[in-house]
């Protein structure tokens, strides 16, 4: 197949290369305007000799048929060419290829199997580059924030809905916005030792919006970001975990990667309070399916969270260190992490100490009806190893009932199946006491349950 491709792609740039005066014979195709983000991409094919550069120098203005043919010489050198400039150049091309994926055809020119998945993606819109994606997520939960079985009456549970909005834009040359909104409406939402019901609705959250440069081995984020520390423990990204500040993330080779960020975490608390924390990340790849993380995160100010917390009286104190590590071994993935809290002046014997592991057997493929995963889950953190209160951490459960609290233990189990491309059913459920009972007024929770459906687009 790649043989036929490439005899086909040496015939139509054959025509072209004869054809030298197409430029001047009227054709159906517009001009694409010199601001365009394709002239970037070419500039980066031009760099790494794929294209000729003369062919747009000093702001000449070329149509989609004469950028189309440039992209066609472009594909056929790609395939000729050496590893380094394959690195350097394949994004790029993709995009050219993408975006001018009807004139190519119309040529005669094959357009590659991942290309043409993509353009056959359902509610996948892209116009000057932006693209648009996002889902739906309902789902039910008994004890989700982990009642203890001392209660007197009902466990606590709620039926969730929440839409996303996914929005990405490139704005120049290694220039890139990106955006998201949600929203979120809660009903039959019941609390602890009570059987009254009640319903809110979260008014659309702009919960991210960030420009990233990536330059080389460089990358910069600034603006409302989603970063993940180490394996998630401390802070683990997505919807509803962004922070306000600046996060650099420098690469050498392909191994190794080290992240450093400064930012305020109210933008995922909600609470009017700053929150400001500094963070650093370093990943270490052993091999492709193995991967070593160190992280940290600690809270420069002291933030006044009371009426916030579980607990009252409370402080909002940490200094957290992560040392994790993730293995994939055939259709088995291994995950490991510890954290401790460093920060000074928490009470006397503070469970600094926690640690959580997954053992996840295959792996769903959301384009792939029929396929599934599942995992088992051990934790055990103590009342000051994590945020257990605003619950920014990779776990479903929040590792405890609220800082200073009775911290958990325990095992969860998750099993997912998708069961229509893009369309999943996920159930949990876990069962956990407190980190040290011999402390704690009761001797277990009652158990998590969870029902998830995720709709993507």
């Amino acid at each position: 197949m790649k043989m036929k491709r490439n005899l086909v792609l040496a015939i139509v740039v054959g025509v072209l290369n004869y054809n030298t005066a197409f430029a001047s014979v009227e054709n159906p195709f517009g001009d694409v305007d010199t601001s365009s983000w394709t002239y970037g991409s070419m500039e980066v094919l031009a760099q790494n000799g794929i294209i000729d550069g003369a062919s747009f120098a000093n702001g000449k203005t070329l149509t989609r048929y004469e950028m189309s043919a440039l992209v066609a010489k472009a594909m056929w050198k790609f395939d000729k060419s050496n590893a380094t400039v394959k690195a350097a150049t394949q994004s790029n091309l993709e995009k050219l290829e993408k975006e001018f994926s009807p004139e190519l055809q119309n040529m005669g020119v094959p357009i590659s199997s991942n290309i043409q998945a993509q353009l056959q993606a359902p509610i996948k819109t892209e116009a000057a580059g932006i693209s648009f994606s996002g889902g739906s997520r309902m789902r039910y939960q008994i004890n989700p924030n982990l009642a203890g079985t001392n209660k007197t009456s009902s466990d606590p549970s709620r039926f969730q809905e929440r839409f996303s909005l996914n929005i990405s834009a490139p704005v120049a040359n290694k220039l890139t916005f990106n955006a998201q909104l949600w929203t979120e409406n809660s009903i039959a939402k019941r609390n602890v030792n009570t059987n009254v019901k009640t319903s809110t609705n979260v008014a659309p959250i702009f919960d991210k919006g960030e420009f990233v440069w990536k330059n080389a081995s460089t990358i910069l984020t600034i603006g409302r970001f989603q970063p993940i520390l180490g394996q998630g423990i401390i802070y683990a990204g997505g919807e509803g975990n962004a922070m306000d500040g600046i996060y650099g993330t420098y690469k050498i080779g392909s191994k190794f990667a080290m992240s450093v960020g400064y930012a305020d975490l109210n933008a995922g608390f909600n609470t009017g309070v700053t929150v400001n924390a500094a963070m650093q990340n370093v990943e270490y790849k052993i091999t492709d399916k193995a991967t070593l993380t160190v992280a940290h995160m600690k809270i420069l100010n002291n933030p006044n969270l009371v009426g916030y917390l579980q607990k009252n009286g409370s402080s909002y104190k940490f200094d957290q260190y992560s040392f994790g590590g993730k293995v994939k071994t055939g259709v088995t993935t291994i995950i490991l992490e510890g954290v401790k809290n460093n920060a000074s002046g928490l009470p006397a014997g503070a469970q600094r100490n926690g640690v959580w592991g997954r053992v996840q057997w295959k792996t769903s493929d959301y384009q792939n009806p029929g396929t599934w995963q599942t995992s088992i889950d051990y934790l055990k953190m103590g009342n000051w190893s994590i945020d257990s209160d605003f619950w920014k951490i990779v776990l479903p459960v929040p590792g405890g009932n609220g800082i200073n609290g009775d911290g958990a233990q325990g095992f969860g189990f998750d099993f997912d199946y998708v069961v229509a491309k893009n369309l999943d059913v996920d159930f949990k459920y876990y069962a956990l006491k407190p980190y040290d009972s011999n402390k704690s007024s009761f001797s277990s929770y009652s158990p998590y349950l969870g029902f998830i459906t995720n709709w993507r687009f």
